[in-house]
């Protein structure tokens, strides 16, 4: 506990980990949530979403598909580099633990 509190060990691999997987499954589905929120409950999101379904109901099928392909592409997309964002800062800390160790060796 003292390391804790002194700063000797980080908490950060194990918290960063946690708000990977809370960003990478939860947001999505409380964004899916969310728009449904605010088209139930604000006139302009209403008839915003009420255009987008028009405008994509009178799209070809060839174009539905390759508009569906392209926001998959977009959302995978944003989850890879969700994921790189969340590797960087562990291996970050994963040095720092290293760098240390072998500072800890010199000493002795």
């Amino acid at each position: 506990m003292l390391d804790f509190l002194t700063f000797e060990r980080f908490i950060a691999q194990d918290v960063l980990i946690l708000f990977y997987y809370t960003g990478a499954a939860v947001m999505p589905l409380f964004l899916w949530y969310l728009r449904h929120y605010l088209i139930r409950r604000l006139p302009w999101c209403r008839s915003a979403d009420a255009r987008l379904k028009e405008f994509y109901g009178g799209l070809e099928t060839g174009h539905k598909v390759a508009t569906i392909l392209f926001f998959l592409g977009i959302f995978f997309s944003m989850e890879v580099i969700w994921r790189m964002m969340f590797e960087t800062m562990i291996g970050y800390f994963q040095m720092h633990d290293a760098l240390r160790q072998l500072l800890e060796l010199s000493r002795r």
